[in-house]
């Protein structure tokens, strides 16, 4: 029968199971907080980057402020109370963040309005409710390797396995965290069952040690705080005249759908990361299409001339309101959409009659990244539509580079088209420009078609013919009199309306080695912020 294992031995596994826990807790608490402060910032890249930025930032101050403190000894009792209050601070997050998100981003503001908040807000807001939980984590590490020297452990090993058991953790709760927590639990469970592993991780340290009151106060603290979030009720961002009918934080991200106005005008709008004026799909049921720019993204599809059901592909479909817009302007066609997240889709069909669309002909496909799905994709297809965005503004630089384009032009028939939408304040937004040229450095002759009364334009190009003049798209377009896309046409015709894309010498060439969006997305909302001054 094998000896019992040294105490020294059992003191070390614990202190390692331990560290484990507060590596864990590091990656969820960075995780988490940029789903929770997506309903009020988003989770564009510079979100992201403040998140990843106040983390770094708390996990040096914490390592700094805890080798000082493993240097005057007291390791229980500290990393017992950075553990208990780290959790606490982490469970207690939820009933803090909407009065600080909304006191620096109000609720009133328009999309516009709130562009210079945005940055700076992230970053406050992440500072003020995850960078002190997170400095408390980083303060243990240095305990962590005291105490396991204090155990027995050479000083050299103490270091690796501290580093490794932390490391691991923050694996698992990197993959817990998006697979499993958020999708199964929501944001506000998932910090709150991070607070309570991590309290419970700060009363295990005193239980060790026999220190039986300190470790029964921390279970009674926790749990009245994990109760207190439970309880009160999490406030949906909401502004005047609109109803919030569901809510759903997905694994790729947090989704809200809210009905907007009422009998004909009235709109469904999903909304992905954000709680301002915009959305990412729109059902009009009083309209004969929904309007905005997926009519005029549909329109593009149009100018492949295909007499009879053309097959389309739709990359980044959402819920389906290009397709809806497509069906309206060429009657039957064969769609294929491309939805990466599978809320999306069941929201679509539970609220946005996407079943409908499914029966005339769309075929959804979720799960799948677009540019992927296209390459597997048999030609020839008559139209390419993108309308693919990620974290409520960007577009996903893989879907508009110059090789994606070159894989899109090889699936398209003779006279195929491509249309891509883009987020665009002006003829000289940045975003506009780069994309438009790239398409011509691989295509050829570019069409720029304006979205009237949206940030919108939609760029064209064709497989081996012209395009057709605003002329011939309008003179196309009386043959549809019983929809909006005879007034899409005139204003094409007009001025402001459609034009031929000239590229220029310092426009960018996009491609999948060097295509800096993010760079060209936050130049595009200077450029927005400056044109309404």
């Amino acid at each position: 029968m094998a000896d019992a294992p040294a105490p020294s031995a059992a003191a070390r596994a614990g202190i390692l199971l331990v560290a484990a826990v507060a590596g864990a807790g590091v990656m969820t608490l960075e995780l988490a907080s940029v789903r929770s402060l997506a309903p009020y910032f988003g989770a564009s890249t510079e979100v992201w980057t403040a998140a990843i930025g106040v983390v770094f930032l708390a996990l040096a101050c914490g390592y700094a402020a805890g080798g000082a403190a493993a240097e005057r000894g007291g390791t229980t009792g500290s990393l017992a109370t950075a553990l208990a209050a780290g959790g606490l601070l982490a469970a207690g997050a939820p009933i803090a963040l909407p009065p600080i998100a909304r006191w620096l981003l109000p609720e009133d503001l328009s999309l516009d309005d709130a562009l210079p908040l945005l940055r700076g807000g992230a970053l406050a807001t992440e500072a003020a409710l995850f960078g002190l939980p997170v400095f408390l984590l980083g303060f243990t590490e240095p305990l962590f390797v005291r105490a396991a020297t204090a155990a027995g452990a050479p000083a050299g090993r103490a270091v690796g396995l501290v580093l490794a058991a932390s490391t691991l953790g923050g694996l698992v709760g990197t993959f817990g965290t998006t697979y499993v927590l958020v999708p199964e639990l929501g944001v506000r469970k998932t910090l709150v069952a991070t607070g309570a592993a991590l309290a419970a991780a700060g009363a295990a340290v005193l239980v060790g040690r026999r220190r039986w009151r300190g470790a029964a106060s921390v279970v009674v603290v926790a749990g009245l705080t994990a109760g207190l979030t439970l309880l009160v009720p999490t406030p949906e961002p909401a502004r005047a005249g609109e109803r919030v009918l569901a809510v759903r934080d997905s694994r790729e991200q947090r989704l809200r759908v809210v009905e907007k106005g009422s009998g004909d005008d009235r709109e469904i709008w999903l909304q992905v990361n954000e709680g301002l004026d915009s959305f990412q799909s729109l059902d009009a049921p009083g309209r004969a299409t929904p309007g905005h720019y997926f009519d005029t993204l549909a329109l593009a599809a149009m100018l492949a001339g295909k007499a009879s059901r053309p097959r389309v592909a739709v990359l980044g479909a959402g819920t389906g309101s290009v397709v809806r817009s497509l069906f309206a302007l060429v009657g039957d066609a064969d769609v294929i959409g491309f939805e990466l997240d599978p809320a999306v889709v069941e929201l679509g069909r539970r609220h946005f009659r996407l079943g409908e669309l499914e029966e005339r002909g769309l075929r959804m496909v979720s799960g799948l990244d677009a540019r992927v799905g296209l390459a597997t994709l048999a030609g020839p297809l008559d139209a390419i539509v993108i309308d693919a965005y990620a974290k409520q503004v960007e577009i996903p630089f893989h879907l508009v580079t110059r090789e994606l384009f070159r894989l899109a032009t090889a699936k398209l028939a003779p006279g195929g088209i491509v249309g891509v939408n883009v987020s665009a304040f002006g003829p000289n937004d940045p975003v506009l420009r780069a994309v438009a040229a790239t398409l011509a450095a691989e295509v050829g002759e570019v069409l720029v078609l304006p979205v009237r009364d949206d940030h919108n334009a939609v760029i064209v190009a064709r497989r081996g013919k012209a395009l057709p003049t605003a002329a011939q798209i309008l003179a196309r377009l009386r043959l549809h009199t019983g929809t909006p896309f005879p007034q899409i046409g005139q204003h094409l015709a007009g001025p402001g309306g459609a034009y031929l894309f000239v590229p220029r010498s310092d426009d960018p060439i996009l491609t999948d080695d060097r295509a800096p969006m993010e760079l060209l997305q936050s130049r595009s909302l200077e450029l927005a912020q400056r044109s309404r001054r």
